[in-house]
């Protein structure tokens, strides 16, 4: 046999523990709600079940061999009760990340390792000594004395059963409004356990019940347990309405914001960090890290007043807010940091600055022509000017304030952030050579125009802006040339991205111009010339793409615009736009769209301009091996007029690249 029959009166607490225990269990396992708080509850009832029944086959076992598989079943339960019920705490009070594979291995080693050493004993005696189990009529009783193991793992479960304890007593303290009720019941529970064990260890015994050598009271305190969760489950709604919900609430609420938020302990070490704050600081993993690594001091200290604005390696601009977290006036907590993607912000702000100088410049400039011509004309001053030339300064006076002003509307219609961003295939080849030619025929003068371009080249962008771009360029190094006749070299090249390189033979740009436009700080202007540079600055970088500007040897700049390409993307040729639409845009795609993503480009065999041997600044760079397979490069040279100048294409060996 395996039992003595009949029980004894302990041996029926036992069991009425098990029956109450498997009740609320199969409550917990049919009861809706939080799955994660179920599953722990749950497993923590049969794990408490599973040691009250063991308590029973220990009181009445019927030798001494069933006794100790008994007992071993005994520790490996309640071991595994004390730690399901930590986990459950933890996961109930909302701290469900903090439960990983690897940390609830190392929690879980320590009850193993005993489990081990209580069934190898007999090879080592570090776990007991003395094991008996006197078998009498009424119960078995298990004699033996606490070994180091043994007492050791007997204090580690205690541990855990006593901070689970805290952490649901410390929810409930927190917000007794909402879990009064159901973190009390779960105390209460966690607290009987406690007492049998104290109740076992001091020796005192149960009125009634006979000695029991080493066999724990605790089992019988389970029914008390069983009793107050089931009260938890079915009064307080515990697996619909606690602290996990609210804190999976406000995980969700946080990871959908916008805006990135950062936790840092008081050693600058992230511990928390939303989807948002590592997409904007373009990073997958920040938990763990030092902020300072991602960020400046500057823009993480509660010293620091107001918004603090830095950019990041991708050119992304962030404002970023740090406040202290206040524990109970503790210094040196930790900081919350906010982030905001303010680029557009910056970006418009920096163009409304340009704008509104260059505009203040100009009007004040052109005005004071204006008015100075008309008083001339009033009074009969001219002098040698005739009214029609002092008339015909005004009007052009009048017209360069027209221009400025439609071209200052044109970029914020353009590059607007409230625009539709979408994109289509623009034939960039077509587009370059036509725009340049159209501003050629344009200029105030006759200008020498020598461009190269494959002979097909598409990327997917947006035609308005890359036009604008083309035409900006060519202005630029028309305007400002201090030659009768101006040599501008216009040539497009593609390898890894596409590159757009326009040469002038003009005076140069200045440095302080020069470098308030790559940097972008319209504080250096120093008058209110080269708008158009601004244009083009504020063009590429909506384009997705790089600008450079440099001096040319002799004499001139030498501006590149690289835009982005993606070689496995391609259109089909035979794709005819619509009659609204640009002619180098998709049908149906909005030409307001402002973002590059990629090229297709084809060729055949070189071609270049007879009679001219550019500059080496003036020649694209060569493609690397195999990315324009059998290219075409198309050259056309010619003067403005009236009309866009003649195509002439000659083939010169002395050229071919």
């Amino acid at each position: 046999m395996v039992i003595q029959l009949p029980l004894s009166p302990l041996s029926v607490l036992f069991l009425l523990s098990t029956g109450l225990l498997l009740a609320t269990a199969a409550m917990t396992f049919v009861a809706g709600g939080t799955p994660e708080v179920r599953r722990w509850l749950l497993a923590l009832m049969m794990a408490d079940a599973m040691w009250a029944l063991a308590s029973v086959l220990q009181l009445e076992a019927a030798s001494e061999s069933v006794a100790f598989v008994a007992t071993t079943v005994w520790l490996v339960t309640s071991g595994a009760a004390a730690t399901l019920w930590f986990l459950f705490a933890v996961v109930y009070t909302g701290r469900e990340p903090l439960v990983t594979r690897r940390r609830l291995a190392v929690l879980v080693a320590p009850l193993i390792a005993h489990a081990v050493a209580f069934a190898t004993n007999p090879l080592h005696g570090a776990s007991v000594s003395g094991f008996t189990a006197s078998t009498r009529p009424v119960t078995t009783v298990v004699g033996f004395s606490y070994g180091p193991v043994y007492a050791t793992a007997t204090l580690y479960a205690l541990l855990l059963t006593v901070v689970g304890t805290a952490l649901v007593a410390e929810t409930a303290l927190r917000d007794p409004e909402l879990y009064a009720d159901q973190s009390l019941a779960l105390v209460v529970g966690a607290v009987m356990p406690i007492a049998g064990v104290v109740l076992s260890a001091t020796g005192m015994s149960l009125p009634g019940v006979q000695d029991v050598g080493e066999t724990s009271y605790t089992p019988a305190t389970l029914s008390v347990t069983a009793v107050c969760y089931g009260y938890a489950l079915l009064r307080t709604d515990l697996l619909a309405a606690g602290p996990l919900v609210a804190s999976e609430g406000r995980q969700v609420a946080v990871e959908s914001l916008e805006e990135g938020f950062v936790i840092v302990d008081g050693l600058g070490q992230v511990i928390d960090a939303n989807a948002a704050a590592r997409e904007l600081l373009s990073t997958p993993t920040l938990v763990g890290r030092e902020l300072s690594a991602v960020l400046p001091e500057e823009a993480t200290s509660v010293d620091t007043t107001g918004e603090t604005t830095v950019r990041t390696d991708d050119g992304a601009i962030l404002a970023a807010m740090a406040s202290d977290l206040d524990d109970d006036g503790r210094p040196n907590v930790g900081r919350a940091v906010m982030l905001r993607d303010v680029t557009e912000r910056e970006r418009r702000e920096e163009r409304l600055q340009v704008l509104n100088r260059v505009l203040r410049h100009n009007l004040r400039n052109d005005i004071n022509v204006v008015r100075g011509f008309a008083e001339q004309i009033a009074r009969q001053e001219l002098g040698s000017m005739s009214e029609t030339a002092a008339a015909r300064r005004i009007v052009d006076r009048a017209d360069s304030l027209i221009g400025v002003a439609e071209k200052a509307r044109t970029v914020e219609r353009l590059l607007d952030a409230g625009a539709t961003v979408e994109r289509g295939p623009v034939a960039l080849a077509e587009l370059v050579e036509e725009r340049t030619r159209e501003a050629a025929a344009e200029a105030d003068r006759d200008v020498r125009l020598v461009v190269d371009t494959p002979e097909t080249c598409r990327i997917r962008s947006n035609g308005a802006v890359v036009g604008m771009v083309c035409r900006e360029l060519f202005d630029n190094a028309v305007r400002h040339s201090d030659r009768e006749r101006p040599t501008v070299r216009v040539s497009l090249t593609v390898d890894e991205s596409v590159r757009l390189r326009v040469a002038d033979d003009g005076p140069g740009i200045p440095d302080e111009d020069r470098e308030a436009v790559l940097s972008g700080d319209e504080t250096q202007l120093a008058h209110g010339s080269r708008l158009g540079l601004w244009t083009v600055r504020w063009g590429v970088r909506y384009l997705g793409g790089e600008l450079d500007i440099r001096d040319r040897s002799p004499t001139g700049t030498v501006v590149d615009v690289c835009l982005p390409r993606d070689a496995s993307t391609s259109f089909a040729a035979s794709a005819a736009p619509e009659s609204d639409a640009d002619p180098h845009t998709e049908r149906g795609t909005d030409p307001t769209a402002v973002t590059a993503e990629s090229v297709d480009a084809d060729a055949g065999p070189d071609r270049s301009v007879a009679g001219e041997t550019p500059s080496p600044d003036d020649r694209p760079a060569a493609p690397e091996s195999g990315s324009v397979d059998g290219s075409s490069l198309r050259s056309t040279e010619g003067s403005s007029g009236a009309s866009p100048p003649p195509v002439e294409e000659v083939r010169d060996d002395a050229e071919t690249g």
